[in-house]
């Protein structure tokens, strides 16, 4: 197993960041090794299999590791197309000012504050093609930034390094938030689809997903197309055709078992629906 060193890349007299990338074919003879380092990882093409011990993951175009010392890791299987950019940096040595960014969670994975574990096998988040073609463009900067001589380089290489580091903790953050709210809505269309006959408070809703009425409801459109009256007026609906297709039940019978006020309230809603009568929709199906 190799060791890669941080004088390998680095001056003793500069920053201790640079980046390394990596093009396609440049890993059919990598083997497991560590870093005396950290490392941001980028996946920029293709896609490959990330290996540490026994263990193994696949990882694509877009995909974010993190890695730091002691993480023995390999990269198998890889495809014609596979490459990817290095991001290496040492924590110890880098004058980061910690303001609000310590709460982003990104932030504690890649500076390792408070030591958050999380599992450095599997991508900590995937980015779309917009955010990697952003990352991608700040990252050859930085590059430029960490071999050049021109005044006020390693400044620029420390705002660069914590702009991008910054800019994937807010994507990180995102997709955190995407996700909690996909999982939220998911219990909530859960709940609707076992209680759409009740009398279905949307504010008690508004409180399931964590959020103010307004925003629930410009959210459940988000995820659904429609406001959550219109959804369950769906449910409603979609129940009634069945009964009135496979039952013998009256009207007002379908209509109170559907959660209708009424039967006349039944047929309006119906009648505007589906373009035709419950009685005409019977007769004909």
């Amino acid at each position: 197993m190799g060791l890669n060193r941080l004088n390998e890349y680095v001056y003793s007299d500069r920053l201790h960041v640079f980046v390394a990338s990596k093009a396609s074919g440049e890993h059919e003879k990598c083997t497991f090794h560590d870093h005396e380092y950290s490392e941001i990882v980028l996946i920029t093409g293709g896609t490959a299999m990330h290996a540490i011990g026994k263990l193994r993951s696949p990882i694509r175009t877009g995909d974010v590791l993190v890695l730091h010392p002691g993480i023995a890791h390999n990269y198998l299987e890889c495809d014609a197309k596979f490459k990817l950019i290095n991001i290496g940096y040492d924590i110890a040595a880098l004058p980061i000012m910690m303001l609000d960014n310590y709460k982003l969670p990104f932030f504690k994975i890649i500076f390792r504050i408070g030591m958050n574990s999380y599992d450095a096998l599997k991508p900590v988040m995937t980015l779309n093609e917009q955010e990697l073609e952003h990352i991608s463009s700040r990252t050859e900067l930085l590059h430029e930034e960490t071999i050049g001589i021109s005044p006020g380089a390693q400044l620029m290489t420390m705002l660069l390094f914590q702009e991008i580091a910054l800019t994937l903790a807010r994507y990180f953050h995102g997709a955190v938030l995407v996700e909690t709210t996909r999982l939220q809505f998911t219990r909530i269309i859960a709940y609707l689809n076992a209680h759409y006959t009740e009398n279905v408070n949307i504010d008690d809703l508004a409180k399931m997903s964590n959020s103010s009425a307004r925003n629930f409801y410009r959210l459940f459109r988000v995820m659904t197309g429609c406001t959550p009256h219109r959804y369950m007026l769906r449910l409603r609906l979609n129940r009634a055709m069945e009964l009135l297709r496979y039952s013998d039940a009256s009207l007002k019978e379908i209509a109170f078992t559907c959660g209708f006020c009424d039967v006349n309230h039944f047929y309006r809603r119906f009648r505007e629906y589906m373009k035709i009568s419950p009685q005409s929709f019977r007769k004909k199906f």
